[in-house]
C-alpha cells in the first residue's frame, strides 16, 4: 500500500523526464502511458532527477527534463512511496500527478544529458 501526502510542498518546481520527440508531439495536455497504466504521471523533485535518470533512463538518448511549476498542478499531486515499500519503512517519497500535465505548467525544457540541479533552484524564478 502506498503512503501518500498531498497539499503544499517546499518545492517550487517539479520535474518530468520524457523523450524530446514525445514532448514535441504532445498537445495541450501531456498524457504519458503511466497515466493509463498506473493512474498518474511520474515526477521528481530537483534532488531526485539525477537518480531518476540513472535508475530508469540509463543509456537512453534524446531525453529532456521538463521543469514544472508546482503551484499550477498542486491540487492533483500526491507524494507517495514507491510500490512495495513496507509500512513503517523509512523511504523517499516521489511526487505523482493524478491527471494529465498541462503544457502551460511547463516553464522550461532542458536536454537531460546536461541537466543539473544547481541550474534549477527550488525557489524564485525559473532558470532561463
Amino acid at each position: 500500500m502506498r503512503r501518500a501526502r498531498s497539499g503544499t510542498s517546499r518545492h517550487r518546481w517539479l520535474y518530468h523526464v520524457v523523450a524530446a520527440e514525445t514532448w514535441q508531439e504532445a498537445g495541450e495536455s501531456y498524457r504519458p502511458a503511466s497515466l493509463v497504466s498506473e493512474g498518474f504521471v511520474h515526477l521528481s523533485a530537483a534532488e531526485q532527477v539525477a537518480g531518476t535518470l540513472r535508475r530508469f533512463f540509463s543509456g537512453q538518448i534524446g531525453l529532456v527534463v521538463l521543469q514544472i511549476d508546482f503551484a499550477s498542478i498542486a491540487p492533483q499531486v500526491r507524494w507517495e512511496a514507491p510500490v512495495g515499500v513496507g509500512e513503517g519503512e523509512r523511504v523517499e517519497t516521489f511526487p505523482h500527478l493524478y491527471g494529465p500535465l498541462p503544457r502551460e505548467a511547463v516553464v522550461s525544457v532542458s536536454p537531460a544529458n546536461v541537466w543539473s540541479p544547481a541550474a534549477h533552484p527550488q525557489r524564485g524564478s525559473p532558470a532561463q
